[in-house]
């Protein structure tokens, strides 16, 4: 049971970061929007630099790209064992981009980073919770 919830929070946590990349022309504000939403918590909450802005934004980017395609591959199947196959996926790329931020964020930075990331996967696990009992 708890694997299921595991990979129900990697999925919607997947989901939603994968939704920063939408290319369509109807969503290319919302991209642009996403990033620069993203960019602002990582100078809030990481007091990044100017220079490590610029370094960060294309990185968000291609993140977002690769989430979002791999989102979008498949769609029709919607099997558990797609679903797993996708979360390993995702889980790959974003350990994958782990490893970019780590060139650019300082050991604190990436503390802090990795409590983000702690309190988005909690906050998303909530709302599932809260989703899954009202139904």
């Amino acid at each position: 049971m708890n694997k299921v919830i595991a990979v129900i929070l990697l999925l919607s946590s997947f989901l939603s970061t994968s939704s920063i990349a939408q290319n369509t022309p109807s969503h290319s504000a919302v991209n642009a929007e996403e990033i620069q939403k993203r960019v602002d918590e990582f100078k809030s909450r990481l007091q990044i630099t100017p220079e490590q802005t610029e370094k960060l934004r294309p990185i968000f980017q291609e993140e977002a790209e690769k989430l979002r395609a791999l989102r979008d591959k498949n769609p029709e199947d919607t099997s558990r064992r797609a679903r797993i196959s996708k979360l390993r996926e995702a889980k790959s790329i974003q350990e994958e981009f782990d490893g970019k931020y780590e060139k650019i964020l300082s050991a604190d930075q990436m503390k802090e980073w990795k409590k983000m990331r702690k309190e988005r996967r909690a906050k998303l696990r909530d709302e599932f919770e809260r989703r899954r009992s009202t139904n």
